[in-house]
Parts: structure tokens; sequence; C-alpha cells
């Protein structure tokens, strides 16, 4: 039997700048109707100029060329610190089972610390046995909040509306954990 913590880690917006990617995509097919992240004020922001193929269609292509996008600065040394503090580290991601491969040979190329990855549309799902999440989704927070989890997660337009604990940067999302 595995006695270690669990901790559930997202990977878009939380290891790497997916949004200012999926701004660029989304920009370049539908043009000057797509506002820039710094005004996606709610999670359902892309309902306003785009339906949910394009929207979806877009997140998938982004996510099947994953390799090619870099991580957060301090990806690395934020799951290295978890790891080495005792926890077993699930990377979830509501992202196409067809992506698998490529963002395992992202976080494998970038030398991310995981023990497990989980892909669906439910990461909450996972949380019966958890005692972490970090995400950027507020639904995702507010769920773990309510299932007893430690939630927070890097501070957006979209989550700084959701009264949780909410963080600048890894440094500072780590240094919360490690003192709650």
């Amino acid at each position: 039997m595995n006695n270690k913590k669990i901790a559930i880690i997202d990977i878009d917006n939380t290891l790497w700048d997916f949004a200012t990617i999926l701004y660029e995509k989304l920009y370049t097919k539908l043009g000057s109707s797509v506002p820039p992240p710094s005004e996606w004020h709610c999670w359902s922001f892309w309902k306003e100029f785009c339906n949910a193929e394009t929207f979806y269609k877009t997140v998938k292509e982004i996510h099947l060329e994953q390799n090619r996008f870099g991580v957060y600065p301090d990806a690395r040394d934020f799951l290295n610190t978890i790891k080495s503090t005792g926890f077993k580290i699930i990377i979830a991601s509501h992202r196409d089972s067809e992506t698998h491969n490529a963002t395992l040979k992202w976080l494998y190329n970038h030398q991310l610390a995981f023990d497990e990855l989980h892909l669906s549309n439910d990461k909450t799902k996972l949380f019966h046995n958890c005692h972490i999440c970090v995400d950027d989704s507020p639904e995702i927070l507010k769920s773990a909040i309510n299932k007893g989890l430690l939630a927070t997660g890097l501070e957006f337009p979209w989550n700084k509306e959701v009264h949780i604990k909410l963080h600048p940067n890894l440094k500072e999302v780590l240094n919360f954990l490690l003192n709650s």
C-alpha cells in the first residue's frame, strides 16, 4: 500500500504559459475579435467569439505540438521540491487522450518530476485520496476546496474572483503549500 500524500498538478497555465499560445493560435484563425488573455475574465471567455468545435480543435492542436513549447522558469524546481517532500505527483490535464504521447514527451524532455499522468475531462475523480491541488481552473479549485484539499494556483484574470489564495509565480505557490 502506498502511504505517500498525493498532489494533483495541472499543466496548462500551471507548468507553462498556455494562454499566450492559445491566444496567438485563435487570433491567427479568427482575427481581431479575439481578446488578449488579460481580458479573459471568465473561464468560458471563448464563447463570446468562437464555437466549441473551433476552440477545442485549437486546444488539441496545441497539445499535439506540446514539445515545441517551454515551461515556466520555476516549473522543474517546483515539482522536484514537492516530490522531495514525500508527495506522489499526478499530473492531471483536461486533454484529449490522443495527446498522451505528446504530453509525456514534453514532460520528459523538460525533466519534470511526476509519478502518473492523467488526461481526462474530469480531474475531480482523482480527489478522493489527494491532499493538494494546483490548478488555474476556478471550477477545479472550488471543487478541490469542497473536498478538503489544499488548493491553490497561479492567478489569472479568469480565476482571481475564486476567493482562494492564488499567486504570481510557482515559487510563491510552493511557499504557500509548504507553509500551510
